[in-house]
């Protein structure tokens, strides 16, 4: 019965090509031939009737019905070839390989120039759902590596370079695939890297925009129930932009996943090389859906100004559909998200970054690598700890956990490998360049960070406290879809004690003068820090590094550069501590004069003590037409030459 089915399905596709390619076979006769194909690769053939299959496959497949624009036929006979591969049977798992690279050699003429080929989204969806399917997990692994290794050796054979290339990049996919998702369920109890592990197989499914959809919704899922909002948020921001993409290839949008890229500079480096995917169902209402529930997701994490964003990006898609109730809607929520952002401009919400470093054979894979973990709220070092501790103590168990709360160097050599190390270092933003003007640029879309280790004795003199600086680069830019990014790159520098002390003078200067920037001032903040730039009992910091490197019997131990970047620094102190003077002097109420004048004369106490040691250094201006220090200062501090 088989052979006479075949038989006559020999004939059908030998002689009714024309109607079997029409509409590029999005047809009911090429979808029932291939349907009748399929059934009989369920019956388990053997013998005449699996070879006569394979060939009739073989002649079906030089018709090229199965790379017209759908991608049904494609999808459903892929699926079968792989699920009815059996190691077993080596005549059928040979005749499975050879006509999967048959397929794909054809897919490669069709289309010679695509970086992702339908063949290898089919092959990938089609092991994806037989791994969420599978009875038996232990045995699907053993199967697919049987077979991409069948398919990689006919490949070979047939010799053709971009064959091979394609090959390979389908074996790493699918090998990806299959570890991730078996280390997915050892990793459950543990969210980060739950959360690191599901997005490694979005990652892979980079060539099948449904399924990548698919997991970064999961992720989503999994950050919403740890209320980790922001993660949540840019989850469906990513989401949109695929749905975006999708339709702009189909120019039913205007820029694609670019139009999500002022959101997240990552969506950029994740999303500008997804593939096609007809399958996926993008439409204006889908993309509204996304972008709607990432701009819920941001208000409840306190990111006014991406939700903003968002809600723009709807707003012209809202209006062209002339949805009005919805627009209202929308212009309500943007004007919310604007008043938010108004009142964070002067109580700004800070994030915390932590570096966070595992050793010891416990962590596998993940032994002596190093991420960043963000915070969503200032959380200190020991609150930290304690939520890692909580996490990894159960889970590593019989391995035994130790923290380690400091910033030093840890050789791994030293440490006991039976134990799990953990060290934990609080980290900044680092910006080499100008440093952005308020807390929301600070730390969003932020790829560099800085941790500092002192260097010498602890109480030393000044002059002998120098340290280290630790640049730490990640793979992504926090926020990320995931609460932690791995550290790709790690550089120190040594900072001498006169580099510390413009550091530590250039921070000290930047913390007052952003409050100064403020169009609505927090007036107790600025009082705080002002008090402790020029209080008598708290400047001891801005006078001991003057006395210790300004002083003339100092400054031939230093680099002039230094220096004069020293005295440079220290005038620009003093004159944004003037503004700051100024600025309490006339927001201060009433009862609070007295403390406004306290302030005002401290800070002239200060000024003054500044003219003076850096008249020592009056005789070593010896440009022409160039004002001494003491005139400089003496302009600053309100104080005439001859007071000094």
């Amino acid at each position: 019965m088989a052979l006479a089915v075949l038989q006559q399905l020999h004939l059908v596709v030998s002689h009714m090509q024309d109607k079997l390619s029409y509409r590029g076979g999005d047809n009911t006769l090429a979808r029932k031939s291939v349907d009748v194909y399929v059934a009989l690769l369920r019956s388990h053939p053997h013998g005449r009737v699996q070879r006569a299959l394979f060939q009739g496959l073989q002649q079906l497949r030089q018709g090229q019905l199965l790379f017209g624009p759908s991608a049904h036929l494609c999808a459903v006979l892929c699926s079968e070839l792989v699920r009815c591969y059996d190691v077993s049977s080596p005549a059928l798992a040979d005749r499975v390989a050879q006509l999967l690279i048959a397929l794909l050699k054809d897919n490669v003429s069709v289309q010679p120039h695509a970086h992702v080929l339908r063949m290898q989204q089919q092959m990938v969806k089609a092991v994806s759902e037989l791994l969420g399917q599978a009875s038996e997990p232990g045995v699907l692994p053993a199967r697919m590596a049987d077979l991409l290794a069948r398919m990689s050796r006919h490949a070979e054979q047939d010799g053709d370079e971009r064959v091979c290339r394609h090959m390979a990049a389908l074996h790493s996919t699918v090998t990806s695939i299959v570890q991730s998702t078996q280390d997915v369920s050892r990793c459950s109890a543990i969210p980060d890297r739950l959360a690191q592990l599901q997005l490694k197989i979005a990652n892979s499914y980079a060539c099948n925009p449904q399924l990548r959809c698919t997991w970064l919704e999961l992720v989503a899922r999994g950050h919403e129930q740890q209320e980790q909002w922001c993660e949540a948020a840019l989850c469906c921001v990513h989401i949109a932009a695929i749905h975006a993409e999708t339709m702009h290839r189909a120019q039913r949008h205007p820029h694609g996943w670019a139009a999500l890229a002022s959101v997240s500079c990552n969506v950029h480096e994740d999303e500008r090389g997804m593939g096609d995917d007809p399958d996926l169902a993008a439409s204006e209402d889908s993309l509204l859906s996304w972008l709607d529930r990432a701009a819920r997701a941001m208000q409840q994490a306190h990111k006014p100004v991406l939700a903003a964003r968002l809600l723009q990006l709807m707003l012209p898609m809202l209006e062209q559909q002339r949805l009005w109730q919805r627009l209202s809607q929308c212009h309500l929520a943007l004007h919310r998200a604007y008043e938010r952002v108004h009142e964070q401009t002067s109580k700004p919400r800070v994030d915390s970054f932590f570096r966070v470093a595992f050793f010891g054979e416990a962590f596998a894979d993940e032994h002596g690598h190093e991420f960043v973990y963000r915070e969503s709220r200032a959380v200190g070092l020991a609150a930290m700890c304690d939520q890692l501790e909580h996490v990894y103590a159960r889970q590593l168990a019989p391995h035994k956990l130790s923290l380690l709360r400091d910033s030093a160097p840890v050789c791994p050599d030293t440490l006991d490998p039976a134990v799990a190390h953990i060290q934990v270092t609080f980290v900044e933003p680092y910006w080499p360049a100008r440093r952005p003007a308020d807390a929301h640029q600070r730390q969003h879309d932020v790829t560099q960070f800085v941790f500092e280790t002192p260097i010498g004795a602890h109480g030393a003199p000044v002059h002998e406290q120098a340290k280290s600086r630790t640049l730490l680069t990640t793979e992504r830019a926090l926020p990320y879809v995931t609460r932690r990014v791995r550290v790709v790159h790690s550089q120190v520098e040594q900072l001498s004690p006169i580099q510390t002390a413009i550091d530590a003078m250039q921070r000290r200067t930047d913390e007052l003068d952003d409050l100064l920037q403020h169009s609505s001032t927090d007036l107790k903040r600025l009082q705080l820090t002002l008090q402790g730039s020029v209080s008598a009992q708290v400047n001891a910091g801005p006078l001991v590094y003057a006395e210790a490197f300004l002083h003339r019997d100092r400054l031939q131990h230093y680099q002039p550069q230094h220096t004069h970047a020293l005295r440079r620094l220290f005038r620009r102190f003093l004159d944004v501590c003037k503004r700051a003077v100024q600025l309490n002097s006339a927001l201060v109420a009433s009862d609070q004069h007295e403390y406004a004048r306290l302030l005002d004369s401290e800070y002239h106490l200060l000024a003054r003590s500044m003219a003076t040691l850096d008249a020592h250094m009056a005789d070593e201006e010896t440009q022409p037409n160039r004002p001494s220090s003491v005139r400089v200062l003496a302009e600053i501090s309100g104080v005439n030459d001859s007071s000094v």
